[in-house]
C-alpha cells in the first residue's frame, strides 16, 4: 500500500459522492440546475459506477421520500419501526435489502418528469452493463494506463471499488443518520443538518435545509456552509 493505492481509494470515494451529489440527487431527482448533454451522459456512466440503481429508479425512490416523508409511503423511512435500532437499519439499507425494487414500481411524477430523457433511457436499459464495466475494466485501464503494468492495473481495481463501497455507506448515511441526528432549523420532520458531515459527504449532510428547500441547488445555503456540491454545479 502507498501513495497510488491512497489516492485510488480516494478518487474512488469522492467521484462517486460528486456523481450522486450532482447528478442523481440535485441534477435528476430535483430539476435543481440544467446540464449540457455532455455532462449528462458523463454523470450517466459515473453515476452507473456507484451501483446506486439506475437514475430513474433513484430519482423515483426520491420523489417518494420528499413526497411522503417519515410517513408508511416513504421507503426509507427511519419510523418504520418502534424500535430505533430497526428504524436506523432499516433507512440505512433494509429498505433496498427487504423492500419492493423501485424499478417495478416508478413513481408516476418521475416519469412523467424524466422518461423523455433518452440518455436516462438508454442508462436504464443497459444499467447492469454499465454498471460492471465502470467497475471493472475502467479502473483497471486507468491503472495500467498510470502505472504500466498488471500489479498497478489491479491495484486501481481494488481501490478505487474499496473507495466506492465505502461512499455507498455515505450515501446510506443521508437516509439514516441524517434522520436521526442533526439541528432543524428550517423543517420540522426528522432531517438534521449536520456539519461535521461535510468531510464525507460534501454536501448532503445539510439535509434539514434540503427538506425545507428541495429545488435549490444548495443543501449549504449560508456562504461558510462547506457544500462542494453547491460550488461545482455553480462553477459549471
Amino acid at each position: 500500500f502507498g501513495w497510488f493505492e491512497g489516492i485510488a481509494f480516494l478518487c474512488g470515494y469522492y467521484i462517486c459522492n460528486i456523481s450522486v451529489g450532482i447528478g442523481l440527487h440535485r441534477l435528476w431527482a430535483h430539476d435543481s440546475y440544467k446540464a449540457n448533454k455532455l455532462l449528462e451522459f458523463v454523470l450517466i456512466l459515473l453515476s452507473a459506477g456507484t451501483l446506486q440503481g439506475p437514475a430513474l429508479a433513484w430519482a423515483s425512490d426520491h420523489y417518494n421520500h420528499h413526497t411522503y416523508t417519515d410517513t408508511e409511503r416513504d421507503p426509507h423511512s427511519p419510523q418504520k419501526y418502534k424500535s430505533r435500532f430497526l428504524g436506523f437499519m432499516w433507512s440505512h439499507v433494509g429498505w433496498m435489502l427487504f423492500g419492493e425494487p423501485s424499478y417495478k414500481h416508478l413513481n408516476r411524477f418521475a416519469v412523467t418528469k424524466l422518461g423523455k430523457n433518452k440518455l436516462l433511457l438508454w442508462q436504464m436499459k443497459y444499467y447492469w452493463v454499465l454498471a460492471v464495466l465502470m467497475n471493472t475494466l475502467v479502473p483497471t485501464l486507468i491503472g495500467f494506463i498510470i502505472g504500466g503494468n498488471l500489479v498497478s492495473a489491479y491495484g486501481a481495481f481494488l481501490f478505487i471499488g474499496l473507495g466506492r463501497a465505502l461512499q455507498q455507506q455515505a450515501t446510506f448515511c443521508v437516509n439514516s443518520v441524517c434522520h436521526f441526528l442533526g439541528a432543524r432549523n428550517y423543517y420540522l420532520g426528522t432531517a438534521g443538518d449536520i456539519w461535521w458531515m461535510a468531510v464525507f459527504l460534501l454536501g448532503e449532510n445539510w439535509h434539514n435545509f434540503h427538506h425545507a428547500f428541495p429545488s435549490d441547488y444548495r443543501n449549504g445555503s449560508k456562504w461558510y456552509h462547506a457544500d462542494v456540491h453547491k460550488w461545482i454545479i455553480y462553477g459549471l
